[in-house]
Order: structure tokens, then sequence, then C-alpha cells
């Protein structure tokens, strides 16, 4: 907290003023050699960025806009081509397949993780597009070009789910560039690979930015891009040197994007603490996650998928009133942010898209209610028992405010209070199957109304996904099954009680409320917590060692 008694968005002072010493010698060293271009500072920095993301290759730029055109470039994408990303981002991402020559496209982003929805994608790449026999591509209807790339962007310090989106572009023949720019750190586990892996380790190459406020900031302008393609790494390499190899002979055109030495060498010292750094983001949201339950009928606070590992470059919660609430916090001293106010398709610089509102509604709807919180490794808990005290004050005094079916569950409370008020129990409910969502919605309203905690789990299936994302319903994608032959769907459902453990164990429910969910049956009675099971249309016939109780 400053000495005025206002809390900054980000602190960018103090993490500088501890390393001072440190820094002011990569600057005295830079002075010595007059190697401000280049040189040992920058291939030494590069070597160890690429061993943190575990990659063969780190080639360091100007900025996180010079990482992603060059990596486009480099990876082949042509003048012309069509590149699928999402509307949710800074227009860095976008700007960069314009600058590569290339044309933008959108799709939806998934309703939790703000991230690109990979069976939005898959519904782009089947119904928005056309194949082309010849070059074994699909053509996009909006843009009428080939679609060769897609963007997934690690949004807010959380990966896109990359498994699936590697699948489809092994399917549509895709390169994948991994937008990693708020992602230093962050990890995905890959269920193909059955381990984890680093941002920007899966795609074809991935691009960073250093801009200082960024988990890992220089202190300017800065970038890199990473990779394990000999030949992708060599071209960026040539592409920020004016496309020379060798000084003066020129293969092909290309830019002055190459990374200032004195930058390196302070990106170099930051790495060094990156990791404490990172996890001190980590404690920074739990912190959070449990200061704001008693809101949770209220506001949304961040989903961090089971297959994810996120690093917290913003706090990005979502209110109803969002405005007055950001007007509330900088009344009380308490700074905040929007990342992004104005989704890409709306923007001016795209009207020559043709997109019109209405056209991503997943995004629209996020955009207009995302307020970025104070988040910083140096953020202490007497400040963020403020930043919610505030939050919850001006809930309680804005009209119109009611519990939302969407929220994390808590309690009802509306006294300020930072303290984590008692649950009356902690209730878990499974939808198995698209009708559940209908006839669990209001339960789960009404239990949250009365204080209880719920779990809610869902089935990974196209149908409960878009009711429970329709009803704003807060569940936990884990496991799937499907299969009419009896052996097969048995054995499914098994393996999905078994992918719920991890999740069931951490929670701990008191009860476990069931429509015909045989995972959940099977898991309940596995755990020993009770189970109130209702059997449901399929019970109707005889279904071996499983029967309604």
């Amino acid at each position: 907290m400053t000495g005025n008694g206002k809390i900054p968005f980000i602190d960018l002072v103090t993490p500088h003023l501890e390393l001072e010493g440190e820094l002011v010698s990569v600057f005295r060293s830079a002075l010595k050699t007059a190697g401000f271009v280049g040189g040992p500072m920058v291939e030494d920095f590069e070597r160890e960025f690429a061993q943190f993301c575990r990659v063969h290759y780190c080639v360091g730029v100007g900025s996180g806009t010079d990482a992603l055109r060059f990596a486009l470039i480099a990876a082949g994408v042509q003048p012309g081509d069509t590149v699928v990303t999402v509307p949710n981002t800074f227009i860095a991402t976008t700007e960069a397949i314009s600058q590569a020559g290339a044309r933008p496209d959108f799709v939806d982003i998934h309703a939790r993780t703000y991230t690109m929805d990979p069976e939005k994608l898959r519904a782009y790449l089947e119904t928005d597009c056309t194949p082309d026999r010849k070059t074994g591509r699909v053509v996009s209807k909006r843009t009428g070009s080939p679609v060769t790339a897609a963007i997934p962007v690690h949004l807010y310090g959380q990966m896109a789910d990359m498994d699936p989106i590697l699948d489809l572009a092994t399917q549509y023949n895709l390169i994948v560039i991994e937008d990693a720019c708020q992602a230093h750190g962050a990890e995905y586990f890959s269920k193909k690979e059955d381990r984890w892996r680093k941002a920007v380790s899966m795609g074809r190459a991935a691009a960073f930015s250093f801009y200082p406020g960024k988990n890992l900031g220089a202190c300017g302008e800065a970038g890199a891009v990473t990779t394990d393609d000999e030949q992708l790494a060599r071209r960026c390499q040539m592409l920020r040197d004016h496309g020379q190899a060798q000084k003066y002979y020129h293969e092909f055109e290309g830019y002055n994007g190459r990374l200032d030495a004195i930058q390196a060498g302070i990106l170099g010292l930051k790495l060094k603490h990156l990791d404490k750094s990172n996890q001190q983001r980590r404690e920074n949201a739990d912190r959070y996650r449990e200061l704001f339950r008693p809101m949770a009928g209220s506001i949304i606070i961040p989903d961090e998928a089971d297959w994810t590992r996120a690093v917290y470059h913003l706090y990005v919660i979502r209110a109803q009133n969002r405005d007055q609430l950001r007007q509330y916090l900088t009344e009380a001293g308490i700074a905040t942010g929007i990342h992004y106010p104005v989704p890409l398709h709306l923007q001016g610089a795209y009207r020559h898209l043709g997109h019109k509102k209405g056209d991503f509604p997943v995004t629209e709807r996020v955009t207009s209610e995302i307020l970025s919180l104070p988040m910083y490794p140096q953020l202490e808990l007497g400040q963020q028992r403020r930043i919610v005290e505030k939050v919850l004050e001006s809930l309680s005094i804005q009209p119109g405010n009611r519990r939302r079916p969407d929220l994390q569950p808590g309690s009802s409370s509306r006294t300020v209070s930072t303290a984590i008020s008692p649950d009356k129990g902690k209730i878990w409910i499974d939808l198995d199957n698209s009708p559940h969502v209908l006839f669990f919605a209001p339960i789960v309203e009404e239990l949250q109304k009365r204080s209880y905690s719920v779990v809610l789990t869902a089935r990974d299936c196209s149908q409960v996904r878009e009711l429970a994302d329709l009803y704003h319903l807060n569940y936990r994608l884990i496991g799937r099954h499907s299969g009419r032959n009896r052996i097969l769907k048995m054995a499914g459902l098994c393996f999905r009680a078994l992918q719920l453990i991890p999740t069931i164990l951490k929670e701990k429910p008191d009860l476990a409320l069931s429509v015909g969910s045989r995972s959940q049956l099977i898991l309940s009675t596995s755990l020993g917590i009770p189970c109130l099971f209702m059997g449901d249309y399929e019970f109707a016939r005889n279904w071996l060692f499983i029967h309604p109780t």
C-alpha cells in the first residue's frame, strides 16, 4: 500500500528498488563493453529462457508484437492467408496477423476460462469453412482465403486447452502459434502425453512480450520467439535483423526488431526470480478466492481449469454492474483495469471484416463485465482484505444486484467482513446428461441462496456444455463416456469416475446429489460420501450391477 493509503493496480517500483544494485550492474557492464545490441547478454538470456520454457531455441526480439509477426512469417504463413484467433485479446495479436500479410478471423472463447473454445474452433472449421482438396486445407467463407494457422491466446496467465486445439490443427493442417504474452511460466497438463507442459512448448512456435508490467518484464520494450524448430528459429533471427545472416548480406527483406542487450541483461536477472514471483501470484489468487467466497452469489472469480497451472498475470473478476463497481473502488483509492473493454471484432480497426454485435456472444458478455483487480507479487493480505471489503460494500449499495447462478458457491451474507463465512455444507452435483442441466439449474441457485456450497461437475459433452453455459453455471468439465454398447459405456463411466477422484478428494463434499449419474454413484459409494440418488429414464432398462436405491 502506498503512503497515502492508495492501492496501485500494479507495483513496478518496489521490485526494481529491491534489485537496484543488480540492475545497475547490468547497465555498467553494457557501458564497459559498449555491447548495446546483441552480444553475450542477449545470447545468455536466450539460452536461459529457452531452458526455462523447456524448448531448444529462443530468439530475443524488440517486442511481443515483433515476436508474433516473426513467428507467423517464419512458420510459413503467406500473404492473403487466414489466421484464426479470438476476439478477446489485445490488438497486438491481430496486428501481427495483418502485418504478416494475412487476414484475421475469429472464434469465440469459453465462458469460464476466457481462452479459445476448442468446440467453437471445431464448429468454425466444419461449418464456416469449405475444404480445398488440392491443398488439403479449408477456405474461410468470410475471407475467401485458406486457413493456414491458429493463434490460441493464453490469457490472464492461464493457458488455452491445447490438446483438442492441436488435434484440430493436425486434422485441418493448421500451424499453431501460441500467444503466450501473458503466460510466463504457465503450465498445461496434456492428457495425450500424460505430463505437464510449459506454455510455448506445444505449438510450432510461441511469442512472448516482456513489457514492464508482465510477469517477466523488462525496463522497456522486449519480446521473444520460442520454438523447437531450428529452421524457424534461424529465420526469426534473420527477420529481426533486416533479413541478414551475415552483415550486409541480405537473403530477404526483414525488419529492425532486435532485442537490446541491456534489456536482455535485465530479463536474465529477473528470470532467476520468476518462479518465486509466480508462486506469490498464485498464493495471492488463493487468498482472493477465499476472501471472495461470501460474495459467490454476486460476482464471478477466475476459474482455474483442472488442466492448467495459471500464473495470474491478471486477476479478473466479473460483475454485472462493473462500471459502478470500478468507480466505487477508484473513489476508495483502489486502482483497477479492464482487459479488454471492446472486443476486437467490434473495433473500428476491423470494421472492414463486417462483424456485428452478437457474432461472438460469450466474448461480448464477458467484456461487459470484466474488471481486473490489483495483482502483483508484493500485494499484501491487508490490501487484499481492503479490496474485497470495498467490492462487497459496492455490491451491497448498488441497485438491482441479485444473486447469479453463474457464480462460485458461497455465503449470501451482505455483512462487510473479510473473514470466511462458514457454509452449511458442501453438496456435489454431477451434470451427466443435458436434461440434468435444466433440472439442476434452479436447485443450484436455491442451494446457494441458502448458503450451501455447491461442487458442480459436468461430463465433457457439447450439449451439456452449451446448456450449462446458457444457464451461466459454474461447472468443472471432467471426463467423457459414450457409445451404445453396454460394456463399453460401463467401462467409460468407470473411467470417468477415476477422473473425478482428484477434484472430489480435494473438495470433500458432505453429500452427493445425483439424477442417474452412474460415475457419481460409483465414486460416492467408493469414497463413503452419502448419495441421494434418483434413477433417470435410462434406469427403466435393467442395468447390470447398478440399480437405483
